[in-house]
């Protein structure tokens, strides 16, 4: 097969599109958040009207779409935003006047092109004319037979056939359909990169302005660490360190921006806007009316006769059977044109889109649905008003696109207090080496992993939950080795307090006392402050000791200044009190003489206790009287049935 050549004269003018290596509106500002958004901003001048494209991942467009800001700051005007279909390759390919899909042969777009004028070259000879058809002929080469292609032309009014083996060149001379083909070559192009689409965006005026752009989009949320100093001997100031970890998982290279790392909930949320959606219609049968039938005019029979027959059978309406739902019309010279209406047709089923096509619903058509509900907005807000909410801000930051840093956040001196902390849930026998933290840095400090130093060395691994200025948290980073605790249950019983009748019960007041004692050795060479860890049961009340250092929702906190080579016990006593209502008929007599020895009652309350004890054992000696004398009579019965029987 002879080489080629399809010529195609694209004259595809548009606004002028900014290179990357222009990058006429570099990324300026960066916003990460910790809900997993990012907003970036562009900023720079463009002069005249001028159009910039940006290249977004196909998963950003929907955030785009729905958060992009454009602002020309110096009196120009913001035009359109111009962005692909969402429509697959195929189904867009389709739109042109010729399907570049499928790869398609030349004698398969020669086909697509039929009527439209051409220029061919073959056997070096060039013509003009429009393509007629594409068909193939047999030829036979020795015993071999081949299916050779031709194309025909009408070339000057004659029809003419060449072998498309023989065309070394094609040229369609149709301008329009020049740029058709020119567009879907485009389309396959920036199809390449199908991950990422362009989006232009039009800006117009005079001279040269700033303009802004701005948009949202997801990006990861940014981290913290830090890592704590501890202070020497005789001093409580030490030294933290604070790190942002981010990345840039756009492919855009961050040069020199002004990166803000925010903290917070702001409320976001992802909406399809790329895919287009239609809405369905009702499809409306048109009225139509039976048109007239041809009349015949019998002649007279004399003079005011009412005609033949068939005079009478033509004043017979006409009634046409429409089909159902719609009108039923008939003629009658009498009366006219006439329409009965029919019955309204039944209502078509409501349909709501959804994002993949369209779904049956029994609501209607424009029945508003609004995705939040009130509450939702309440319960964020308050969580926003009570919540952390901070921004750090570091200038002048450079990342290359795909890559990830470390940032400096915090470096300042906080308070530091060296705790033993003990909870027996933890350890059973030694607290762990931590400290109270206080946060003078005047910032806030996020939740994060903390690595510990002590003398330049490393000393352990603590986390901490967020920690506004001014404010206190415990850390733990190392199990205490020097100092020992034993726990010991010194008591737990149970006393009756008072005894009452009331309604034909028995209110009974009790109370249960526990004690646990906590034997704290420092077995080191310095002072130790333990403190002790002791779980709050709901109904219990704390008697000893009255004052403790903290309380949470599900524990007491205890100070144990220990001495070296020392030993300090703390004793924790608490106190339950328990009202029990017995019905009396039910308690068993020898509880109740329990009771009356136990507890220091009245004379009249014993003695009423003591005449039910009498009752009830008189109720005893009645019931097992019943019992023999049930037993007797069965033993009479079985004795005369004995008797019978011989």
């Amino acid at each position: 097969m002879k080489p080629w050549i399809m010529v195609i004269a694209l004259s595809l003018i548009s606004s002028p599109i900014f290179a990357d290596e222009e990058n006429p509106l570099p990324i300026k500002r960066v916003e990460l958040f910790r809900s997993g958004v990012g907003y970036f901003e562009h900023l720079g001048k463009v002069e005249g009207d001028r159009t910039v494209e940006l290249r977004f991942k196909t998963d950003q467009v929907n955030d785009v779409l729905k958060s992009l800001l454009l602002m020309d700051m110096d009196g120009g005007e913001i035009g359109a935003v111009v962005y692909p279909s969402k429509d697959p390759l195929s189904k867009i390919m389709q739109s042109f006047q010729v399907d570049l899909s499928g790869d398609p042969s030349v004698r398969e777009l020669l086909t697509q092109v039929r009527g439209t004028e051409v220029r061919i070259v073959s056997n070096a000879e060039e013509y003009v004319g429009k393509v007629v058809g594409i068909e193939s002929r047999q030829k036979a080469e020795g015993e071999t037979v081949l299916e050779v292609w031709r194309v025909n032309l009408l070339v000057g009014g004659v029809l003419q056939s060449f072998d498309l083996e023989q065309i070394t060149s094609l040229e369609i001379l149709d301008p329009v359909l020049q740029e058709e083909i020119g567009e879907a070559l485009r389309t396959l192009s920036e199809d390449r990169g199908s991950d990422t689409k362009p989006i232009q965006i039009s800006f117009s005026g005079d001279g040269q302005r700033r303009v802004r752009v701005g948009y949202l989009v997801e990006t990861p949320i940014w981290k913290a660490s830090y890592r704590l100093v501890l202070p020497g001997e005789g001093t409580k100031e030490g030294h933290l360190q604070g790190w942002a970890i981010v990345e840039n998982q756009t492919d855009n290279d961050w040069d020199g921006v002004e990166l803000s790392l925010v903290s917070g909930r702001p409320i976001s949320f992802i909406q399809d806007l790329y895919q287009p959606l239609y809405l369905p219609r009702p499809t409306v049968q048109p009225d139509l009316q039976a048109s007239l039938r041809p009349q015949t005019y019998a002649g007279g029979f004399g003079y005011g006769g009412e005609g033949g027959e068939e005079e009478k059978l033509r004043r017979v309406p006409s009634l046409q059977q429409r089909s159902a739902g719609t009108a039923l019309s008939f003629s009658d010279q009498s009366m006219g044109d006439v329409a009965l209406e029919a019955a309204p047709p039944p209502a078509p089923s409501t349909m709501v889109p959804d994002y993949d096509g369209y779904a049956e619903s029994d609501v209607k058509l424009f029945e508003s649905r609004p995705y939040f509900y009130p509450s939702q907005f309440a319960k964020q807000a308050s969580g926003a008003e009570v919540g952390e909410l901070f921004r750090f801000t570091v200038a002048g930051v450079t990342l290359p696109r795909q890559r990830s840093a470390m940032i400096p956040i915090v470096n300042d001196p906080v308070d530091i207090e060296r705790l033993s902390i003990f909870n027996a849930s933890v350890d059973t026998s030694h607290p762990l080496n931590g400290a109270r933290l206080k946060n003078t840095s005047g910032k806030h400090l996020l939740q994060g992993p903390l690595t510990v130093f002590d003398e330049n060395t490393y000393a352990g691994d603590a986390r901490i939950e967020s920690i506004p200025p001014g404010q206190e948290r415990l850390i733990s980073y190392a199990l205490d080795l020097d100092t020992q605790v034993q726990t010991e249950q010194k008591r737990d019983d149970e006393t009756i307090q008072t005894l009452k009748i009331r309604r034909g019960a028995l209110e009974i007041t009790k109370k249960r006392v526990r004690e646990k004692e906590y034997r704290i050795a420092n077995q080191g060479d310095s002072e130790r402050v333990v403190l002790i860890e002791h779980p709050i049961t709901p109904g219990w009340e704390l008697t000893e000791p009255k004052e403790f250092e903290e309380k949470t929702d599900s524990l007491y906190r205890f100070e144990v200044p220990v001495a070296a080579s020392k030993t300090e016990t703390l004793k924790v006593c608490e106190e339950n009190h328990i009202l029990q209502t017995i019905g009396i008929l039910s308690i068993d007599p020898s509880q109740l003489s329990f009771y009356i020895r136990a507890v220091e009652i009245s004379p009249t309350m014993r003695d009423a206790l003591q005449k039910v004890i009498d009752w009830k054992g008189e109720i005893v000696r009645l019931d097992q009287e019943i019992e023999s004398r049930r037993q007797r009579i069965q033993e009479i019965t079985q004795e005369q049935e004995r008797i019978r029987s011989n």
